[in-house]
């Protein structure tokens, strides 16, 4: 039988089947390397059973007596005496893990490294709970920051305690011209983001990602992690492309009206047959 010292608290036993009459119980343990048994107190009984603390070396006086020894029993009664084959209660100490994040502090789209030793195979996880790796090591580039966690696992199969890290994305963002709207593109820090624009005349926008320009000038998004709670970061851009609206021709359609014959009621029609942008100084801008 095995148990991991932090195993959750439970009782052990070990019986012995034995059949006859008037039968005799006697539970030993052996001790050292001599072959040499002593006999346990408690139950004269089929079963010898204890419940072990959560720590071996807190454990009850039964548990610390027979952990990682042989026991038996030995069964006698008027017609002789047999003794069980010997059996044996092995406690394995969980892993004893150090883990560490190198660097710990990066850019959007560098990388880190998570690693951890002491234990035969290890379990990293994001903080929503998922596996993301099972190696020694592991390195990758994340978006945000947040911390995550390892746990060793022994070659007997007792797991150490979780070790927790913090990776630290710094913000960054930039901003681009898109069909006619200002897009930002922000990575790192802490989610959610918290966006704040200014434009021109003190123009204000909402809590957006994306906005509209209404005119030429700077404009400027002052983005904080963690909604607001946490650091900033500002990013700038110029637009001047928002000018004048000019019409180069225009092409007029005379419509005779169904059921009409007076040629004075016919009407004219106008369709817009191609346009130009230009830009608040006058400039074409190209379409």
């Amino acid at each position: 039988m095995s148990l991991c010292e932090n195993d959750p608290i439970q009782e052990v036993s070990f019986s012995v089947a034995a059949e006859g009459a008037f039968l005799n119980y006697q539970w030993q343990v052996g001790l050292g390397t001599s072959g040499n048994y002593f006999d346990l107190e408690g139950e004269a009984a089929p079963v010898y059973s204890f419940t072990p603390d959560h720590y071996p070396d807190l454990g009850g006086e039964r548990y610390n007596i027979v952990k990682n020894k042989k026991i038996r029993c030995v069964v006698s009664n008027q017609c002789g005496v047999d003794i069980s084959e010997a059996g044996s209660l092995n406690i394995y100490r969980m892993p004893d893990i150090s883990a560490k994040a190198e660097p710990t502090t990066i850019n959007p789209g560098e990388y880190t490294t998570l690693s951890a030793n002491g234990a035969e195979y290890y379990e990293w996880k994001n903080p929503t709970g998922t596996v993301i790796s099972n190696q020694m090591a592991y390195t990758f580039s994340p978006d945000n920051s947040m911390g995550y966690s390892v746990q060793g696992i022994s070659d007997y199969g007792c797991s150490s305690n979780i070790l927790y890290l913090i990776v630290r994305v710094n913000l960054g963002a930039s901003l681009e011209l898109a069909d006619g709207q200002i897009i930002s593109y922000v990575k790192g820090g802490k989610l959610p983001y918290k966006y704040s624009w200014t434009g021109p005349d003190n123009e204000t926008f909402g809590n957006v990602a994306t906005i509209t320009p209404t005119k030429n000038g700077e404009y400027t998004l002052t983005v904080t992690e963690n909604n607001g709670d946490g650091g900033t970061l500002t990013a700038s851009i110029t637009i001047n492309y928002l000018g004048s609206f000019d019409v180069n021709y225009i092409k007029s359609t005379t419509v005779l009206q169904e059921g009409l014959t007076d040629q004075n009621q016919l009407t004219t029609e106008t369709s817009l047959i191609s346009y130009q942008y230009f830009d608040g100084l006058g400039r074409p801008i190209q379409k």
